[in-house]
């Protein structure tokens, strides 16, 4: 976590701080201000190098520079955290950007001495912080250390896919992950922001020994977390058991076909497809008109082919499920070897993996006992 931020002008004033410590003292600003201030220069002038990074016996103190406008800034941030010095660099750079450009024109002339309009900077500290998920980072180590079914966090930097942070209680390969990831994200934003015209907001597979990978995406960070939940239970393999490939001939699939008819759908379904992986619609239930959806059948099943790969890779096990939730819109698939389900409802019927997965299980369960 981030303790301390700080921006020093010229002449080493503190034009603006931040504390996560909310009854820390301003008054105290302008004493280390000072102290990072002559730091900072006697790196410059005696060294003839920037101060790139302090360490003290409990905090790292990391400084940028940023100086293209007449006012020449220092950007300094302090943690306890040695672990997340990648992380709060992406994040400082980012503060450095947004600061700079809405206050370019005050800071590209001589200094006043008023601080003033710089304190409205808080809104979009917030806003940043939120957009690498500091809003959760805390709770969710706790959650790690707890033991729980949360196993590992990995926070990946959106473009190529760098680890900036990495916590975890089990093995994780952290190479496959970041190689991985973004791939299956750009195909999935490909399908929602371009095709449904809505923006994505996570991604979640799981696979046949309950193991579940989900993607938070976030305006400047990948959010990558797993988890290890119980076994797959005997009823459920039982259900997907009919569906195994060497008992699935085209009579039986024809078959399957007239028990969808069958089914009694949840009414959180908008519309539901019986599809195999050249793309023909099997079967499909439609409580809606709306063509969009059928339309993108191919798109849904690139999803799915992508998220079969990417749990070999990352478990070495086949998928059992995977999702996509946008704005309004919730997609999920269920992979059945050589046919699949596809599900899709409103975001607000379908917001929790619980419900997905009950949504999805009532209707293997129905087919069983037909």
């Amino acid at each position: 976590m981030i303790n301390e931020l700080f921006v020093l002008n010229t002449g080493g004033q503190v034009i603006y701080s931040w504390h996560h410590d909310e009854q820390e003292e301003d008054s105290k600003d302008e004493l280390v201000g000072g102290f990072l201030s002559a730091l900072n220069s006697f790196a410059t002038m005696e060294r003839g190098e920037d101060i790139k990074s302090l360490k003290l016996k409990e905090t790292q103190i990391i400084f940028e520079r940023f100086e293209e406008l007449e006012q020449q800034l220092t950007f300094v941030a302090t943690t306890k955290s040695e672990e997340l010095i990648e992380l709060i660099h992406s994040i400082i750079h980012k503060i450095m950007d947004t600061f700079t450009a809405k206050y370019k024109e005050r800071l590209d002339r001589p200094f006043d001495g008023d601080i003033t309009p710089f304190k409205k900077f808080d809104e979009n500290i917030n806003e940043i912080f939120m957009a690498y998920g500091l809003d959760v980072l805390e709770s969710t180590i706790e959650k790690i250390d707890a033991g729980n079914s949360l196993k590992s966090v990995l926070f990946l930097e959106p473009g190529d896919g760098d680890l900036l942070f990495i916590h975890a209680k089990q093995y994780v390969d952290k190479d496959k992950m970041s190689y991985l990831i973004p791939l299956l994200t750009k195909s999935s934003k490909l399908l929602y922001e371009r095709n449904l015209n809505q923006q994505l907001n996570w991604i979640m597979f799981n696979t046949i020994k309950n193991e579940i990978l989900l993607i938070e995406i976030r305006a400047s960070i990948f959010l990558v977390k797993t988890y290890d939940l119980k076994a797959t239970s005997a009823n459920t393999k039982q259900i997907l058991e009919i569906f195994d490939e060497s008992h699935v001939s085209t009579k039986k699939l024809k078959k399957l076909e007239k028990q969808f008819r069958d089914i009694t759908y949840s009414e959180n379904i908008i519309q539901f497809f019986v599809v195999n992986f050249e793309g023909s619609i099997l079967f499909k239930h439609l409580q809606t008109n709306e063509s969009e959806y059928e339309n993108n059948i191919p798109e849904i099943i690139s999803f799915l082919t992508s998220s079969k790969r990417a749990s070999q890779e990352i478990f070495n096990r086949n998928l059992l499920s995977c999702s996509i939730g946008g704005v309004s819109t919730v997609i999920f698939c269920v992979n059945l070897n050589n046919i699949a389900l596809i599900v899709i409802g409103n975001r607000r019927d379908l917001e929790s993996f619980e419900i997905i997965e009950e949504v999805y299980m009532d209707i293997l369960a129905q087919l069983k006992s037909i």
